[in-house]
């Protein structure tokens, strides 16, 4: 067809996702972890983060999250005292802009906080005397 002509001749490519992240990620205070996303087009998409629902750009939280060059979402180990749920119990999407048209991930669901003890042992003081 003419249209799908023009796209060729135009070298045109509305954006698709290559990586897109999980629906849910869960994650310890003390390891961290990211949020990959990443998509392809022409012209090259421009991967951001937003909000979900609302629908609000990604900032960095210094210590907290770090947007990355390849469109990663970065979540840096921390203190429990520092978790802040707009940050860390959130719902985020990844989306991809280019002149072509824009594209959003599935809505991910983000879950950190303190790690949960699998095994807990417990140890009883002993002291030896000897007989003198």
């Amino acid at each position: 067809s003419w249209s799908s002509l023009g796209v060729v001749v135009l070298g045109q490519q509305g954006p698709e996702f290559v990586l897109e992240p999980p629906s849910t990620l869960v994650f310890s205070n003390t390891t961290g972890s990211q949020l990959s996303c990443s998509a392809h087009g022409s012209p090259t998409p421009h991967v951001t983060w937003i909000t979900s629902p609302d629908q609000r750009s990604v900032s960095a939280v210094p210590g907290l999250r770090q947007l990355l060059g390849n469109g990663t979402l970065y979540f840096p180990p921390f203190l429990a005292q520092d978790f802040r749920a707009e940050v860390h119990n959130a719902r985020y999407r990844c989306r991809a802009t280019s002149s072509v048209g824009t594209i959003l991930s599935r809505e991910v669901t983000l879950r950190a906080g303190k790690p949960s003890p699998r095994f807990i042992r417990f140890y009883k003081n002993y002291s030896i005397s000897e007989n003198r």
